[in-house]
């Protein structure tokens, strides 16, 4: 080899010496990401990506783009990780790239995955139908898509979906992406024609009597409402009785001499109706000319004002009203004088001539009428209204005139107030609405308002008297009150109460209905159970969550002691209108807050509204409503809580064990979940002295607690809160 030649190759061997990292290296850093794993289904809200990263040369950085934003170091290089990143409701991405000393960058690395989040379904259906499949009640990844099939029952037709109250133009087969506080309602609606026949009187028959009762039969898939019918052409009429909504009987049928057409159909609550039944028969009159009578063929929907009656001791009453119904009655009394008593119960109706008629009453309600009797008296009729009443005691007069029906749907919210006669200054205010009801009881000054509640029902046993029975949560008390309408919005009450089985006190008074309403579907919930609220007012803000029974009030401002647990019971009042019943149970002396409380909920929107206190309508909060993540434990049984104030480890067996730098300290604990983001943790130590630890879930293992100490004669020792994790 010539020098040249050497020289050439020294050349060639030095270039690549100097360089050759560089070739080595020329395929730069590889990056690698362990977790999570590519279109994972993640269910907790925080992730903490990890991978490995590796090069030829030295590492210089590991970088991450989360959900696309702006790209952010790592930490760590051969091991990296990011800690807690907040997800997203559905799709998430993590890209990630490193970078040697070179300097050379590796590929990006990107993944997508899944954060899914599932919260409540609510479905109704209104009218006969079933919807598949029913998710009702069931939870439902948010974001993702679902549908429903909506199928009649048999004489029903499906008649479109609402999605909050509000109309949609799907069919039966119902697409939705799921989100928070979703209720739809399948509506069905009946198309059954009802079937109605004529019993009496019969095609061709021969009748020699008038006027005559006309009796039909009618049947329908869910319920006929009314029937009308006409004779010989004449008006279409619809005053009928029927007992079951099946037999009817049209009284009064005054015939013409020879050939008669009496025709009727039927109808249902939303409009269907019959095909009309048409009847051709005879009258012929073989008996003599009937003698004028005053005596109605029916006592339905009269009301007798009764005057001249004697007490058991001959003294007078005053005047009084017994009201009929079809089958029923009710006697109402505006004063308690002569130990008269209103009462409700059947009676029957009997024709004895023209002029007379015999009347059987059987009292049934209230039970302190218990020896509920049967009374018969034969009633004179001397004109068209009125009549002379006689049974084994005295003679009465009675006055009757056609009452309009008055008293309101047993479906409807009403809203009635009452006063007593003996001091009218006390004014009840009760609430009725899907078989709950609210009674606020104002004895003038607001320190003497009292407020109850439990479930009704209010039965008419007339056209104008209805009986409202009134149960306590438990039923340890039942209130009979007998509402007797003057007019459609006003009359005269009698209540008689009883608790224990004992009588307690007999009322009368005046009432007034102020509100009355069908109950449609609105913004206000059936339940609040998984809800969070967040309440704004007096210049405070906190979170209330709520379980089935309990909430959790939690206020992070550590001046005030808003933050304990409380029993609760929530009432729909109407379409937009609640009622928040508290009683406060942990921990003792909880702060600002009084052991029973009342909030009048109105809803602006299904997730916004007011909040006012029933005892103060000055004390008025916003509040904003979300479905609560079940982030709380039920059990911290094994697990571990560290704050900054130290830490507390819980056994399995009740004992616990509480560090921090002054020390350690043994005690018992119990915890309850009572919402589904707060818990309620008790601990009591050898000493005597007790905390409340109320901790408030933002993750299943992070989140605020709120401590409340009491030295071990129960005194109040000081409050503290914080930040905690779980492990």
């Amino acid at each position: 080899m010539s020098a040249v030649n050497a020289m050439k190759s020294k050349f060639v061997l030095l270039v690549l010496a100097v360089f050759s990292p560089m070739f080595v290296n020329a395929a730069g850093p590889t990056v690698k990401i362990v977790s999570p794993k590519a279109n994972a289904n993640l269910t907790n809200g925080v992730v903490s990506p990890a991978g490995t990263a590796k090069s030829a040369l030295p590492l210089t950085g590991v970088w991450y783009s989360f959900n696309g934003a702006a790209w952010a170091p790592a930490a760590g290089l051969t091991n990296w990780s990011v800690p807690d990143l907040q997800l997203t409701p559905g799709s998430n991405s993590l890209s990630v790239y490193a970078a040697d000393s070179g300097p050379i960058f590796s590929k990006t690395n990107k993944i997508n995955f899944t954060y899914v989040v599932k919260v409540p379904m609510t479905v109704h259906t209104n009218g006969k139908g079933s919807v598949s499949p029913n998710y009702d009640g069931q939870s439902l990844q948010i974001g993702k898509k679902y549908t429903m099939n909506a199928k009649a029952s048999k004489g029903f037709g499906f008649s479109g979906w609402t999605r909050n109250g509000q109309e949609t133009a799907d069919g039966a087969k119902l697409a939705f992406l799921m989100e928070s506080n979703l209720t739809f309602t399948a509506k069905f609606t009946d198309i059954t024609r009802p079937l109605c026949v004529v019993t009496y009187p019969a095609v061709k028959h021969s009748v020699s009597n008038s006027p005559i009762a006309a009796t039909c039969r009618t049947s329908d898939n869910v319920g006929v409402t009314s029937l009308i019918f006409r004779l010989n052409g004449g008006a279409w009429d619809s005053n009928t009785t029927s007992p079951d909504g099946t037999n009817w009987t049209v009284a009064n049928l005054a015939l013409k001499t020879g050939t008669n057409t009496f025709q009727a159909y039927a109808r249902d609550a939303v409009g269907n109706v019959s095909l009309t039944n048409s009847v051709i028969f005879t009258y012929v009159s073989n008996a003599p000319p009937p003698v004028p009578g005053f005596a109605p063929a029916s006592l339905s929907g009269l009301v007798g004002l009764v005057t001249g009656a004697l007490d058991d001791n001959s003294n007078s009453i005053a005047p009084f009203e017994i009201s009929f119904g079809t089958c029923t009655y009710a006697v109402s009394f505006t004063n308690l004088s002569g130990g008269m008593h209103a009462k409700v119960g059947n009676y029957a109706y009997t024709l004895l001539g023209s002029n007379t008629a015999r009347v059987t009453t059987l009292d049934v309600l209230p039970p302190a009428e218990a020896n509920s009797h049967s009374k018969t008296m034969i009633w004179t009729f001397t004109n068209s209204n009125t009549c002379v009443s006689t049974d084994s005691s005295n003679a009465v007069t009675i006055t009757f005139t056609p009452a309009g029906n008055r008293v309101p749907s047993s479906s409807s919210i009403v809203t009635v107030k009452t006063w007593p006669t003996s001091d009218p200054a006390i004014v009840n205010t009760i609430v009725m609405a899907g078989g709950g009801f609210t009674n606020y009881s104002d004895y003038g000054t607001a320190s003497q308002a009292v407020t109850n509640w439990g479930t009704y029902s209010l039965e008419p046993f007339s056209p104008v008297a209805a009986l409202l029975r009134m149960k306590s949560p438990g039923g340890s008390m039942e209130t009979y009150s007998l509402l007797s309408f003057t007019a459609a919005t006003n009359g005269n009450w009698f209540s008689r109460a009883f608790g224990f089985g004992n009588e307690l006190y007999i009322d009368v008074g005046g009432f007034t209905v102020v509100g009355m309403a069908n109950p449609p579907t609105g913004f206000a919930p059936m339940g609040i159970s998984g809800k969070s609220i967040t309440v704004s007012g007096g210049g405070k803000t906190f979170k209330v969550s709520f379980g089935d029974y309990t909430y959790a009030v939690f206020d992070p401002n550590t001046n005030d002691d808003n933050s304990n647990v409380e029993d609760y019971t929530y009432m729909k009042t109407g379409p937009n209108t609640a009622l928040l019943f508290s009683t406060t149970i942990l921990p003792p002396n909880a702060g600002n807050f009084s052991d029973q409380a009342v909030e009048i909920l109105n809803f602006t929107s299904s997730t916004k509204g007011t909040a006012t206190a029933a005892d103060d309508p000055n004390k008025v909060a916003s509040f904003t409503v979300s479905t609560a993540i079940n982030y709380a434990p039920t059990s911290v049984a094994g697990k571990k809580i560290s704050s900054s104030r130290g830490s507390m480890t819980f056994h399995n067996d009740g004992t616990c064990l509480a560090g921090s730098t002054t020390g350690q300290q043994s005690g018992t604990y119990t915890y309850a979940q009572c919402s589904p983001v707060g818990g309620m943790i008790i601990v009591t130590f050898g000493d005597g002295s007790t905390i409340y630890l109320q901790a408030q879930f933002a993750s299943a293992t992070s989140g605020s607690w709120y401590e409340t100490d009491f030295d071990n004669n129960g005194n109040f020792d000081g409050a503290d809160s914080g930040s905690f994790t779980l492990q």
